[in-house]
């Protein structure tokens, strides 16, 4: 992500209509959607750009690699994922679920996205 290189960010959060246009075409350099609904301001937004650039630099996550093999990097969704107890029990209803340790795929195998 470009906005990961940059050294200096200044977000403007707004409060549900928006900001004044002449703000806008006179100091903002770019405007970024996060999807096309309505939220009651700007933080919320913000803070999930922000979390997206913040996933870019060197040692944030756990593994570097993570953030390029992460669900959604090619447009496909993750493939299931399982835990314990293998027997969830919920009132009137057992659900099974296979022990998965780790799924091992090779390059460009999306099987199971």
């Amino acid at each position: 992500m470009e906005l990961s290189k940059t050294s200096g960010l200044i977000f403007l959060a707004s409060r549900y209509e928006g900001v004044d246009e002449r703000l806008i075409e006179s100091s903002v350099d770019e405007e970024i959607s996060i999807g096309d609904y309505v939220l009651s301001g700007g933080e919320l937004p913000t803070m999930v750009v922000m979390d997206a650039i913040i996933r870019q630099l060197p040692g944030v996550l756990g593994d570097d690699n993570s953030a390029i093999e992460d669900s959604f990097v090619n447009g496909l969704l993750d493939c299931p994922h399982y835990t314990r107890p293998e027997l969830l029990k919920d009132p009137g209803c057992l659900m099974y679920y296979c022990r998965v340790t780790m799924l091992e795929l090779a390059p460009g195998d999306y099987s199971n996205r």
